[in-house]
Formats: C-alpha cells, structure tokens, sequence
C-alpha cells in the first residue's frame, strides 16, 4: 500500500512510520525487494528505475521542501525535450551531491514552486531562469520558444521570478534577449487570454488602453494592472490559468483593494468565462462602468 501511495519509491522514514521494523527493510533489501536509489530512498519491486521514479526518488532524498529543478524541471515541462544527467533538485539546505543527483541550494518562494504530476517542481517561469545560468543561448531560446508553444510562457510571470532570483543572476541577461520577441511594443501581453481581450476590445469599439501599468503601493510595493483605461481611470484584471490557487485569489483581492484605497482606481475583473460565454453581458458592463467612471473623473 506504501509503495502504491508513493508511486513505488519509499523513504526509510516512510517505511518507519508504515510500521516496517529495521529487520523487516534489511530483509526486503536482501531479497532484492528493495534497491537503493539515494541515500534513504529506495525502489519498490525491482533493480532498475523509470526516469520519472529516479526524479522522485532524487527529490525525496533532499528532504521537506525540496523540489525537481533547473534541467530535469524543464525536461518535465517539456520545455526541453529530455535530460539524461544528474537529477536536478533545489533543497532549502546544503545536501551531498550523490551519483545521479546534483542538489542546488535556495529558499524558493511559494510563487516559485508547484506541483506536476504529483512531484514538487519550480514553476516553467522559475526553471527558465535557472535554465539560463546552465545552458548556452540556443538551448535557452528552444526553451523559451517551446514554453511559448505549449502556453506556458507568462512573461509577466518570468519577470517576477527574474526579479526574485536577482536581476543581477547569470544568465538573466541572455533570458530577457530571448524574452524580447515575445514582447508588444506597447506592453506585455503574454496569455491567450490577454490577446483575445484585445481583439474583444476592437470588436466591441472600447477606447485606447495601455498595458502591463505598474502603480506603487505603500512601502516601496510595486503592483502592476493587465489593461488601464486611463481616461476613466479603470482598471481590467484578467483572472485566467496562472490564477489557480486560493492564494492567489487573496492575493489579487488585496491587490485590487489596495489599488482602490491608495490611487482611487476602479478594478474590473475579467474571467476567461466572461470572455468565452458572456462577451455581450461583459461589453455592456464595462462600457457602463467606463462611462459611469469618465463622467466623475
């Protein structure tokens, strides 16, 4: 049940808590039934692992909170098309680099971290920029061109994993070159969702917008709006796939309400629903609260 619940890679500790004495594991290792991977991480039921049960095992063996990192991050995105080094994982602490895994050391932020397919993984905006201090420039660009193509790359996103790292990091500046094609000459539209709003805006005969507008906020807090209507002094949020925890859903509210209280800006959410199903009800709203807004302005 153990090996099952943990896609057959189990820790000695796991096996503790399971109930399995010392004796009963030095047993399964003799038989073969258990073969170790890293230090304390072994295999259930045979010799040789799967890549995806090596990377398990990789970042088990890093301990609570480590997660799948830089290359072996990207080939999982598929933002490379594989890695067959050393399983690349971040830990908060110092770890023993063993045979087949290469641990680097950082406090990753929550907003640098997720989960896919049941393993703990730096987000694709988070792997790019640790991808870019390993790799040359035309690796660097397949990967950037790739997260582009599966509708993964949010700019806005790498910016702000750019500016967690440290604007200063290697290969930050060869990222932000790959990353200038992909930018607007007024903004950064860098979602399918933002790029059908703009062809809503057109169809529905809304006035000129400006993109990707950073307010300050007490503090020295920075906070930057999708859309800005700045002759009624409105602002559009659009809440789409990057918006997918509860986290972030009190995150934008605060932001939302701190944009209200502190520059006396009007925020109008705009979900991908409200695009796809109710494009008229949503036209009809937001020119009501655009013209409501510019009357009072």
């Amino acid at each position: 049940m153990l090996a099952r619940r943990e896609r057959w890679v189990v820790t000695t500790a796991e096996m503790r808590t399971a109930g399995l004495s010392r004796d009963v594991v030095a047993r399964h290792r003799e038989a073969g039934t258990l073969v170790r991977q890293f230090r304390g991480v072994y295999l259930v039921g045979r010799a040789t692992p799967t890549r995806d049960e090596l990377e398990r095992a990789a970042v088990k063996a890093c301990g609570e909170g480590a997660v799948l990192s830089h290359r072996s991050a990207a080939a999982r995105w598929k933002i490379l098309r594989h890695h067959r080094g050393p399983v690349e994982v971040t830990a908060r602490t110092q770890r023993r680099r063993q045979q087949g895994l290469r641990p680097y050391r950082a406090n990753l932020a929550p907003a640098d971290v997720t989960m896919k397919d049941g393993v703990p993984i730096t987000t694709v905006a988070r792997t790019l920029v640790d991808l870019a201090m390993l790799v040359d420039e035309a690796v660097l660009d397949t990967a950037v061109h790739e997260a582009d193509n599966l509708k993964r790359l949010y700019l806005r996103k790498v910016d702000e994993a750019i500016a967690r790292a440290g604007a200063t990091r290697q290969g930050v500046p060869a990222l932000r070159r790959r990353l200038r094609r992909y930018r607007p000459a007024n903004g950064r539209l860098d979602t399918d969702m933002e790029k059908l709003f703009v062809q809503f805006l057109r169809k529905y005969g809304f006035p000129p917008t400006e993109h990707g507008v950073t307010f300050e906020l007490e503090g020295g807090e920075r906070t930057t709006v999708d859309v800005l209507f700045r002759d009624a002094w409105v602002a559009v949020e659009l809440d789409g796939g990057v918006h997918e925890s509860r986290r972030h859903f009190q995150t934008d509210r605060r932001k939302s309400r701190r944009l209200e209280a502190l520059h006396g800006l009007v925020v109008f959410r705009v979900t991908e629903e409200d695009l796809a199903e109710r494009a008229d009800e949503l036209a009809q709203d937001l020119h009501a609260t655009i013209a409501r807004r510019a009357a009072a302005v």
